[in-house]
């Protein structure tokens, strides 16, 4: 039906798929639809929504060619989401001065981290409090890092403005949170030996990739990489420069991978041959290669793509499956 009505149109895949999307939102009975901005937002074909509530996770440099080259213009680019007298939730503390003005300037509610509302995180439990709400002792996340509570919370105040009856039950909400898993973000694919994945593939989600490793504390840590072509390579490795023995560098299976020689060529212009590094034709083989010589109590990490992630996955797998059929 779509391919018929857009005539000579040209869309994207993903304009596509969100169209698709919308078309089965509306032959169905929802509650509540969540989209997730593609890229950006102000331009963005999820935009097209007039939403109830907006949420912002983070602003960080990423898709420059796009977005612009500074916070401040990324931040316009993700501030095009809001709408006017409605809320948004910024999950981070001090948002960029364009995000904020462009809030004022269109009236929007704002609603910020450590300053509307706060997350309290204890051994066990954690709790979220706003100026209209309180959940006190909710489990822990069964997703590592800090920022992950950030999200959470976030998650909940927008439900809190939305559908306010549903934070009623907390028993409710506790077990929904704890039993909560992402894959690709800070995924444990095993233990003894630990084999961790994680989407990280800007400066941002690196650096809270490499806070989250700092704090398990590891003697030895090997690293598989793969980057896409448009990707700051420094600013991706640079938070793992002190922390890596040995980077086991593939080229991701798809026409927009950079290669691994020259991921290998730009790191080495910046360290100077520093660093220990191995480059592979492949992603998979690089992780085949890491798991090969990866000690008992050592971390293999792999990161830098969704890519990257999504053919390690598979490897792993193919390799329990010929394993259990033998």
């Amino acid at each position: 039906m779509i391919d018929e009505i857009r005539g000579d149109t040209t869309l994207t895949y993903f304009e596509f798929a969100t169209l698709s999307a919308f078309y089965l939102f509306s032959k169905s009975n929802l509650d509540v639809a969540v989209l997730e901005v593609g890229l950006g937002g102000r331009l963005d074909a999820t935009n097209i929504v007039d939403s109830d509530i907006s949420i912002i996770t983070s602003i960080g440099i990423d898709h420059t060619e796009f977005l612009g080259n500074t916070i401040d213009s990324i931040a316009l680019e993700k501030a095009g989401v809001m709408r006017p007298f409605k809320t948004c939730i910024y999950a981070q503390e001090k948002p960029p001065a364009a995000l904020l003005k462009y809030a004022k300037n269109k009236s929007v509610n704002l609603l910020i981290h450590n300053n509307d509302y706060r997350v309290n995180l204890g051994s066990s439990n954690w709790s979220l409090k706003s100026k209209h709400n309180s959940i006190n002792e909710i489990p822990n996340l069964k997703m590592i890092g800090d920022y992950q509570y950030n999200y959470a919370a976030a998650s909940l105040l927008a439900l809190d403005a939305i559908l306010p009856e549903c934070l009623e039950d907390h028993d409710v909400i506790k077990k929904a949170l704890s039993e909560t898993e992402i894959s690709g973000r800070f995924q444990y694919l095993s233990k003894s030996p630990d084999i961790i994945l994680d989407v990280a593939h800007n400066e941002d989600a690196a650096r809270s990739l490499s806070d989250n490793i700092k704090k398990i504390g590891y003697d030895k840590i090997i690293v598989v990489l793969g980057v896409l072509a448009d990707k700051d390579v420094y600013s991706i490795v640079e938070p793992f420069s002190s922390l890596v023995d040995h980077w086991y560098i593939g080229t991701i299976n798809s026409e927009r991978g950079m290669n691994s020689d020259e991921i290998k060529f730009r790191i080495n212009s910046i360290y100077k041959n520093k660093l220990s590094i191995g480059t592979y034709a492949s992603v998979t083989s690089a992780f085949n290669a890491a798991k090969y010589d990866q000690m008992k109590d050592s971390l293999l990490l792999v990161y830098g793509s969704f890519y990257t992630v999504s053919e390690a996955l598979k490897a792993h797998l193919l390799e329990h499956k010929k394993d259990n059929a033998i």
